[in-house]
């Protein structure tokens, strides 16, 4: 109690010190702004943050080159390692085609800031507006290494608008950044550069984290790169099977080549542990009989080969479900022509079942989409209402000569 006590004086004491701060700066910046007491004056203003925003005022807003310099000049009085004041010389002999000046304060900005973060981006931005390309190299590389956030992403923005090759892009902030080069080429939906820094990371044994490289795999398949994907994809994640995670004994992926379910108030999913077999669930749904749903909430992309012929085996369990339209697997071709092939719809009612199914896959394809589906009923008492359950979902190719009832190999 004692320590709590403490603790809460401690953290009240500190808000009243910020809050004392915040005034006095408050203060500080409305005398500045203040133009009906004339009695104010830039000499009396103590505060070299609030100095030099009244002089970035005079330069942008009023052109009032001179003014603003008189302002800086006072800034620096106050605190002579002010960055900001400094800075905003630089800008400001830029702008009056004082050229060298310029680059003589920047210099001196630039012995300031080394090994500072504080201020880092805004010397890059000044040295990238006044011309000092040369500076920059260095610069974004401590940036995007050492600096997250906000100032991370715009130095990376910064270094992928100079720089339009990879390599070169690389060679100028180091492969110490090689990541976060990956990275940003993932969120910008760069896939050129994403694949190639990625060749460096694997040739490398640079560490990597999985989410991260499956936020690439779902680039990739956004950008038609279905083959890359896939290619990683049994590379690094699932070299076994072809299709992933069919016992759900993992959690739905929602990404890349892994399970993805969708939400409906119709239905209800979850995961149920198998009795029979350690670590391996089923998938149970329970439809609530509210709506004719039109059932297509859990979906995988399935990394096959073109031209070859595939058997999908299932175990499906029912209760009391009702109307004449109940789920069944379709199986499609992802980002290619390949029309659906359906299984039989699951009975109304009947214990864990072996179900069977054959497909083909186009030469054109390089995936295709498996997926537990519901039509919609005609009828008029057609709100689906009753349980599913789901089990051991597999794929395995059929060799020439075989049909889909022979008994399914193993995967």
């Amino acid at each position: 109690m004692v320590i709590n006590r403490l603790i809460r004086c401690l953290w009240f004491l500190m808000l009243v010190v910020i809050a004392i701060w915040q005034m006095h700066f408050a203060v500080q910046e409305q005398m500045a702004r203040s133009e009906d007491d004339t009695r104010i004056t830039s000499h009396q203003i103590r505060n070299a943050r609030v100095l030099t925003y009244q002089a970035k005022q005079k330069h942008l807003f009023e052109a009032d080159l001179s003014g603003a310099e008189i302002l800086l000049q006072n800034a620096l009085k106050v605190n002579s390692v002010y960055v900001p004041a400094w800075l905003s010389l630089v800008e400001l002999y830029n702008d009056r085609g004082e050229k060298d000046r310029a680059g003589h304060v920047l210099d001196y900005v630039d012995t300031l800031t080394q090994g500072i973060k504080r201020w880092r981006w805004d010397k890059a931005l000044v040295a990238y507006q006044t011309g000092r390309i040369e500076m920059l190299p260095e610069e974004l590389s401590y940036i995007i290494y050492e600096i997250p956030g906000k100032s991370r992403q715009d130095a990376l923005q910064l270094a992928f608008t100079l720089w339009k090759n990879p390599e070169t892009i690389l060679q100028n902030v180091g492969s110490h950044n090689i990541i976060h080069l990956f990275n940003y080429s993932v969120q910008q939906k760069l896939s050129d550069q994403a694949l190639h820094y990625w060749q460096i990371i694997e040739e490398t044994g640079v560490q990597w984290k999985e989410p991260e490289v499956l936020g690439f795999l779902e680039m990739l398949l956004g950008v038609g790169e279905v083959g890359q994907a896939a290619a990683i994809w049994r590379t690094h994640f699932n070299s076994e099977h072809l299709l992933y995670n069919g016992d759900f004994r993992i959690k739905i992926m929602q990404r890349a080549f892994g399970w993805r379910k969708t939400e409906d108030k119709g239905f209800t999913m979850r995961l149920v542990p198998d009795q029979h077999k350690n670590g391996s669930n089923h998938a149970e749904f329970f439809f609530k009989g509210w709506e004719n749903i039109n059932f297509h909430h859990l979906t995988q992309i399935v990394p096959l080969q073109g031209g070859k012929r595939y058997r999908l085996s299932a175990e499906m369990k029912s209760k009391k479900l009702t109307t004449d339209q109940r789920p069944f697997i379709e199986v499609f071709g992802f980002s290619c022509d390949a029309p659906p092939t359906n299984s039989e719809m699951v009975m109304a009612d009947q214990d864990w079942s072996d179900l069977f199914m054959e497909f083909a896959v186009p030469q054109s394809c390089s995936a295709m989409v498996v997926r537990l589906r519901r039509v919609e009923s005609r009828h008029l008492d057609n709100k689906i209402s009753g349980k599913l359950w789901v089990r051991n979902i597999a794929i395995s190719e059929i060799e020439e000569g075989h049909t889909v009832w022979d008994k399914p190999s193993s995967q």
